[in-house]
């Protein structure tokens, strides 16, 4: 979670425009779909095809990854700022708090949803892709 919220931080300012933007059912919005696009396609051309079967339906893994996976990261990128100045939070502290509860919520549900766990580097790898990154290691 930490990689995926370093990755959306170097992009917040992008953020907070895109989603002032989707309010007005723009089309700039594209970059955040073009992210779960990639997301889903990644996971289900990484597993086997047994996998992908015990996984399911694609637009519920799409609407599942979307709402409470990507949001609530975009969501503390672009508001964790304001909300350290407005509560009195150290950084450190809020992340640690909120990839507890993001992992207590999004990822516990995500295992249950799931019948076999998420392939999370492929993941990762499809996030990096969306916002152009390269491939460490």
């Amino acid at each position: 979670i930490e990689g995926f919220l370093n990755i959306l931080e170097e992009k917040q300012d992008i953020l907070r425009v895109i989603l002032m933007e989707s309010m007005k059912r723009s089309p700039v919005n594209d970059f955040i779909y073009k992210t779960i696009e990639g997301i889903i396609d990644r996971i289900f051309s990484s597993i086997e095809k047994a996998e992908a079967d015990a996984i399911g339906d694609r637009e519920f893994s799409m609407v599942l990854e979307f709402f409470t996976g990507i949001m609530p990261l975009v969501s503390y990128v672009v508001y964790h700022e304001s909300w350290m100045a407005r509560f009195g939070m150290q950084e450190q502290g809020l992340r640690e708090r909120f990839i507890k509860a993001f992992i207590g919520t999004h990822f516990r549900y995500s295992s249950e949803a799931y019948t076999k766990p998420l392939p999370v580097d492929a993941v990762v790898e499809a996030i990096r892709d969306a916002e152009g990154h390269t491939k460490k290691g």
